[in-house]
């Protein structure tokens, strides 16, 4: 009952020229299909068949797992004629794997607003401080050059661990951060991790701290979210870090932060879940994704047959880039499913730009390749049409030596020396991805 109480108090709105919205938990865990929507499009694509549906649901082989849903500030539903159903509309999921035993405890405490969750559910300080390429891995990058502590990550474990009244390891991460190395979280939001094709993409998390004197400034909001994240890449007040989706919820849990997200995103990803009041345990639980009709089903299916899947293009490992053409030559998205194909699945989020995946990806590649591609970028400086045109160990100092004269004869001396500080950078041959 407390729980549905909440559910309803859920209140704002989403307009349709708002482009970034505002999630927050439903303060209930449920189930989710695994997979979802999306996987359920490309399985009957393989399989040249029809969505099914049983029961309002995706009927599927695969047994549900645990997961929480977030949804905007004002959420649609819809009660059922018994009384004890309820569909939610535009729920996203968040999933909770099974390789930790400890995520679910540590949501559910950090749920209890009151702090009570310590004393129902059994957490430990390990869902943050044990996390491979969680949020304090990825934040402990930034300890030394950024904060100019590098000794931090010790003091952050060992008091995250020994923190035994906090509500939630949350809680005690967040507490234990602003104390101990003055910064403070400011935003949270959902985006698109990866995007292997058209029709299915992965979501990832990432959460906006920023030094202590600058926590106003860089309060994460609908209206400035474009400017701030634009403005980090260049930033000592703030730095934005990658998280899983459940550390995501959980921080938001802890402080009352909004999430964020892109509408164009919420709108592909959110789905129809059904709430369900047992009454007689009193249980309350959320199952996704759901169809309520009929009609809905068959609209899904003939979507199904006006996007079958088209054969797979095939795909060039990192090894088998054997010239710089090749490599100056390929889309983003080229870059990224040859990323993928080579067995390196945690890509740079696409908010960090193109210039990330070359920096990941060019070391990689042979050393003769590795050494053209930097020395025509160099040479061209960063342009990438440009330097695809060029031949192995073709140089443009000759050309620029005779606009040089061509300038030197015309008495341009503006022009004059801005070619010979061209060609002073193609002698350096310097070609830095991260910083073009």
């Amino acid at each position: 009952t407390f729980l549905l109480i909440q559910i309803i108090k859920i209140k704002c709105s989403t307009t349709s020229n708002i482009k970034y919205i505002k999630l927050k938990l439903i303060p209930c865990s449920g189930t989710y299909t695994p997979g979802g929507v999306y996987s359920e499009y490309l399985r009957s694509m393989r399989l040249k068949s029809n969505i099914e549906i049983e029961n309002g649901y995706v009927k599927a082989d695969r047994d549900p797992i645990t997961s929480f849903y977030l949804a905007p500030e004002r959420m649609t539903t819809e009660t059922l004629d018994d009384g004890y159903q309820c569909i939610l509309r535009n729920i996203i999921p968040i999933p909770i794997k099974s390789v930790r035993d400890d995520i679910e405890p540590s949501i559910l405490s950090a749920m209890l607003e009151d702090g009570s969750g310590s004393n129902l559910y059994t957490w430990s300080g390990a869902v943050i401080t044990d996390r491979n390429r969680g949020v304090l891995d990825n934040l402990s990058l930034y300890f030394n050059k950024w904060l100019k502590k590098p000794d931090i990550k010790k003091l952050l474990y060992e008091n995250i661990r020994l923190s035994g009244n906090s509500a939630s390891p949350y809680h005690s991460f967040l507490t234990s951060l602003n104390k101990i190395a003055d910064i403070t979280l400011t935003g949270i939001l959902i985006e698109v991790a990866d995007s292997p094709d058209d029709i299915s993409l992965s979501l990832g998390a990432a959460a906006l701290f920023s030094k202590q004197n600058f926590v106003d400034k860089w309060k994460l909001t609908s209206k400035n979210f474009r400017q701030l994240i634009k403005q980090e890449r260049q930033s000592d007040e703030a730095k934005i870090v990658d998280c899983y989706l459940d550390e995501a919820v959980g921080m938001h849990l802890a402080t009352g932060l909004p999430i964020y997200i892109a509408e164009s995103l919420f709108d592909r990803v959110s789905i129809n879940g059904l709430l369900i009041n047992e009454p007689d345990t009193g249980r309350i639980t959320l199952q996704a994704p759901y169809f309520d009709s009929y009609r809905e089903s068959l609209n899904w299916s003939k979507q199904l047959e006006e996007s079958r899947a088209k054969p797979s293009k095939k795909v060039l490992k990192v090894d088998e880039i054997v010239d710089a053409s090749s490599f100056l030559k390929m889309r983003l998205s080229e870059k990224r499913a040859c990323l993928r194909a080579s067995g390196i699945y945690n890509l740079p989020r696409p908010r960090e730009g193109p210039k990330k995946v070359d920096a990941m990806m060019i070391p990689l590649l042979d050393e003769e390749v590795a050494y053209e591609v930097l020395r025509r970028l160099g040479e061209t400086r960063g342009d990438y049409e440009l330097a695809s045109k060029m031949q192995d160990f073709e140089t443009r100092k000759p050309l620029l030596a005779r606009l040089y004269n061509e300038a030197s004869r015309k008495g341009d001396r503006i022009k004059a020396k801005a070619i010979i500080d061209e060609m002073n950078a193609i002698s350096m041959l310097y070609y830095d991805p991260n910083n073009p």
